[in-house]
C-alpha cells in the first residue's frame, strides 16, 4: 500500500512541478510583454495608463511571492542504480560515487533540476523504475528485449570491452589469438554474449575480475573478457600485478539513461541536458578524468621505461666490450668457415662417390643438383642438367609417374619410395623421394635417392621360380601318393570282397577307411594354394560323405549332422584328426544302432580360444557299454584312438555316457 502511494505521490508531483514551472515561466514572460507594453502606453495615454498600470502592479506584487514557493516545492528527480560497478558507479562509505555520478551531477545542473542518486542492487533498482516507485536507471545499455520495458536517453558514456592477460604473454591481441584458449567471463557480462558466438574459444565462468584475474595468474585460464573500467579499477583496487591489457578493445557499445516506457517528456529533458554537457565538453573531461591509463597501462609504462634503460645499458656494455670480442670473433668466424669447408667436402665425396643417382628438384621436376652417378644415368654434364626438367632426359611414361610421386611429397610432407624398371635401360631402380623443408616448415625441393636393384630383382625371380617348382612338386608328390593310398584301398576292397568271413571282411573294410582317410589329406593339398595346410571344414566335410556311404545300407536310416568351424591345419594334425573321425565314425556305424535301428550322429569341430580345437562325435544310439574302456579296450578301432590323441596330438579324449555316446577329443596347435 505505501509502494502503491509513493508511487502515486511522485506521479502527482511530476505533473504539479511541470503545471507549476510552465505556468511560472509564462507569467514571466508576459509580465515582460506587458511592462514593455504598459511604458509605452504611458507615454501615450497617461490617464488610462495609470488605471492600467495599478492593475499590474498589484498582479506583480501578487506573483513575486509564489515563484520561490514554487521552486521550494519542487520535489527531485530519483535515479536508481548498481551498488557495486565500480569506477562507473558505486557506493563507498555509503555515498554514491564514480563517473557516472559525476555525469549525472553534471546533468542536473544542465537541467536546472535535482536529481537523487540512490544505489542498490541492479535487480531492485529496474524493479523501482517499472514499478514506478524511481523515474530512471543511472545507466544501461539498449537491447530489443529492453526496449519494450524502457525508453533510452542519447548515449552517455562510451563502454569499452578488452581482453586481460598475464604481463609476460605475447601471443594473444586479438579475439581470433583466442582460438583453442580458456577464457574467463562474468555469466551475466556482456563479453560472454560476444564471445560466445565463436564456439572455438572455451568460456570459464567466474565470480568476478578479481576471481577472473587470480585464475589467469595461476595458469587455470588463458584470459579475461572483461569491461575495460571495471577491470582496471580491480586491478588498481586489488594490488593485482603481472595483468595487462592485450590490444585493442573487442567490442564497444554506448551506456544510456533509462526510463519507464512511455515517459517521453522526461526523457526530452534529459536528452536536453545530456547534449549540454556534451557540447560543453563536460562528458569528455570526466571521461578523462576517470580514464584507467594510468591503472591498467601503468605496468606496460613502466615495462617501457625498464626497457629503454635496459637497451641503454645493454648499449654501452656491447660498444664496450664490441672491441674486445672482435679478434676473437673474426677468429671464430675463420674457424667456422674451415670447419664447413671441410664437412662440406666430405659431404660432397660422400654423395659423389656413391654408386646411387643423388639429384634434387624442385616441384616443376626442375634439376638443382645432381652427383656424377646421376648425371652418368641421363648422359649430361652438370651445366646442362642444372635448370632443367626431369621430363626432358626421360620418356613420357616414366616422367608421369616420377611426378605424381613428387608431388605426393611436396603434398603430405612424408617420404616415400617405389620400384619401377627403366625401359631405356632396362634396369630396375629402388626410388626414395624425400622433402627439404624450410625452417618454416614450408618444402622447398625433393632429394631423389635412386639405387639400382637389378641384381636383387634377378635374385627374387629365381626364387620365385624355383619356388614354383617345388610347389609343382610337392604337389605332384601329393597326387602320387594319393593315387598309391588310393590303389592300396582298392586292393584291401577287392581281397574284401573275396572273403567269406565276416570277421576278417570286417578288418579289410576298416583298413580299407584308414587307408582311405589319410589318402583324402593328399587329394586336398594337392588340390588346395596353401600346400602347407589342409582345409580341415572341407575335408571333414568330404571323409563324412565316404564313410556314409561305405556303410550304406546299414546307415541309410541314419542322419548325419555336421558343425565344423571353417579352419586350416597342417599335415602332421590333419591326418591324426582324420584317422581318429574314421575310427569314431565307423564305431557309431558298426555298433551304435543295431538292427537299422534309427538315429542322428552329430560330428562338431569348433576353436573355443586361440590356437585350441576340439572335435566331437556323438550319437543318440544305445550307448557304449560300461565294461568297455577306450584305453584299455583291446579293440584295434578305439585303441587307435587312444594313442593318436595321446602320442601324436598330445591332447585328451574325454567319454560321456547317457543318451547315447559321445566322444569329446581336445587338442592344442603352435
Amino acid at each position: 500500500m505505501r509502494t502503491s502511494n509513493t508511487a502515486g505521490k511522485i506521479l502527482l508531483n511530476d505533473i504539479i512541478t511541470s503545471a507549476m514551472a510552465d505556468y511560472t515561466l509564462e507569467i514571466m514572460r508576459k509580465i515582460k510583454m506587458i511592462n514593455i507594453m504598459s511604458i509605452t502606453v504611458f507615454i501615450q495615454e497617461k490617464n488610462a495608463m495609470r488605471i492600467i498600470s495599478f492593475f499590474l502592479c498589484a498582479a506583480l506584487l501578487f506573483s513575486l511571492p509564489l515563484l520561490p514557493q514554487l521552486e521550494a516545492n519542487e520535489e527531485p528527480l530519483i535515479f536508481v542504480g548498481d551498488q557495486s560497478y565500480a569506477p562507473i558507479e558505486s557506493l563507498q562509505d555509503g555515498r554514491p560515487e564514480g563517473l557516472n555520478i559525476d555525469m549525472l551531477q553534471a546533468l542536473s545542473k544542465a537541467m536546472g533540476r535535482k536529481i537523487s542518486i540512490q544505489l542498490m542492487l541492479w535487480n531492485e533498482a529496474q524493479e523501482k523504475v517499472l514499478k514506478g516507485e524511481a523515474h530512471a536507471l543511472t545507466i544501461m545499455s539498449p537491447s530489443d528485449e529492453r526496449r519494450t520495458l524502457y525508453d533510452f536517453s542519447d548515449p552517455t558514456l562510451p563502454l569499452q570491452y578488452s581482453i586481460f592477460v598475464k604481463s609476460d604473454n605475447m601471443t594473444i591481441h586479438q579475439v581470433k589469438d583466442l582460438k583453442g584458449k580458456r577464457v574467463g567471463v562474468t555469466r551475466g557480462g556482456f563479453p560472454r554474449k560476444v564471445l560466445e558466438r565463436n564456439n572455438r574459444i572455451q568460456l570459464v565462468f567466474i565470480q568476478d575480475y578479481r576471481e577472473g584475474y587470480q585464475l589467469l595468474l595461476s595458469g587455470t585460464i588463458d584470459a579475461v573478457g572483461a569491461d575495460a573500467w571495471v577491470g582496471a579499477y580491480t586491478i588498481q583496487e586489488y594490488g593485482i600485478r603481472g595483468v595487462k591489457v592485450a590490444g585493442e578493445p573487442f567490442a564497444k557499445r554506448a551506456a544510456t539513461i533509462a526510463v519507464k516506457k512511455g515517459n517521453v517528456k522526461l526523457l526530452h529533458d534529459i536528452n536536453a541536458g545530456i547534449k549540454k554537457i556534451r557540447n560543453d565538453g563536460t562528458i569528455e573531461h570526466l571521461i578523462d578524468k576517470w580514464s584507467p591509463k594510468e591503472v591498467v597501462f601503468l605496468t606496460r609504462e613502466r615495462l617501457r621505461i625498464i626497457l629503454l634503460v635496459t637497451i641503454i645499458i645493454l648499449f654501452l656494455a656491447i660498444a664496450g666490450a664490441i672491441i674486445i670480442w672482435n679478434k676473437a670473433l673474426r677468429e671464430q668466424v675463420r674457424d667456422k668457415t674451415a670447419s664447413l669447408r671441410t664437412s662440406e667436402e666430405k659431404y660432397r665425396s660422400l654423395v659423389e662417390s656413391t654408386d646411387d643417382a643423388i639429384y634434387l628438384l624442385d616441384r616443376n621436376g626442375r634439376y638443382l643438383f645432381n652427383n656424377k652417378q646421376s648425371l652418368s644415368r641421363i648422359g649430361a654434364t652438370k651445366d646442362k642438367a642444372l635448370g632443367r626438367t626431369y621430363r626432358e632426359f626421360h620418356a613420357e611414361e616414366e616422367s608421369k609417374l616420377f611426378m605424381e610421386k613428387v608431388e605426393e611429397v611436396f603434398e603430405t610432407g612424408e617420404s616415400l619410395s617405389y620400384e619401377f624398371r627403366s625401359k631405356r635401360e632396362g634396369r630396375y631402380f629402388l626410388r626414395t623421394l624425400s622433402p627439404v623443408k624450410e625452417p618454416g616448415g614450408s618444402i622447398r625441393a625433393v632429394t631423389v635417392v635412386s639405387k639400382e636393384i637389378t641384381n636383387r630383382k634377378q635374385a627374387e625371380e629365381q626364387l620365385n621360380a624355383s619356388l614354383k617348382e617345388k610347389e609343382l612338386l610337392l604337389q605332384e608328390i601329393h597326387h602320387r601318393v594319393k593315387n598309391n593310398m588310393q590303389v592300396i584301398s582298392s586292393l584291401l576292397k577287392l581281397q574284401a570282397e573275396s572273403i567269406e568271413d565276416e570277421t576278417l571282411r570286417t578288418a579289410f573294410r576298416e583298413s580299407q577307411n584308414r587307408v582311405r582317410a589319410m589318402a583324402l589329406v593328399h587329394e586336398k593339398l594337392y588340390q588346395a594354394k596353401d600346400l602347407a595346410h589342409v582345409p580341415f571344414k572341407d575335408y571333414l566335410q568330404s571323409l563324412i560323405r565316404y564313410l556314409y556311404q561305405s556303410y550304406t545300407p546299414r546307415a541309410r536310416n541314419l542322419e548325419l549332422s555336421s558343425e565344423i568351424e571353417d579352419l586350416s591345419l597342417d599335415i602332421t594334425t590333419a591326418i591324426p584328426c582324420g584317422l581318429i573321425l574314421n575310427e569314431l565314425l565307423s564305431n557309431a556305424f558298426t555298433h551304435a544302432f543295431p538292427r537299422e535301428r534309427e538315429g542322428t550322429i552329430t560330428v562338431s569341430l569348433r576353436s573355443p580360444e586361440p590356437h585350441t580345437y576340439e572335435l566331437t562325435v556323438s550319437d543318440d544310439g544305445i550307448g557304449l557299454p560300461e565294461a568297455i574302456d577306450p584305453k584299455t579296450t583291446k579293440t584295434l578301432g578305439l585303441h587307435l584312438v587312444s594313442i593318436l590323441v595321446e602320442d601324436q596330438l598330445r591332447g585328451k579324449v574325454e567319454l560321456e555316457r547317457g543318451n547315447g555316446t559321445t566322444f569329446r577329443v581336445t587338442f592344442k596347435v603352435q
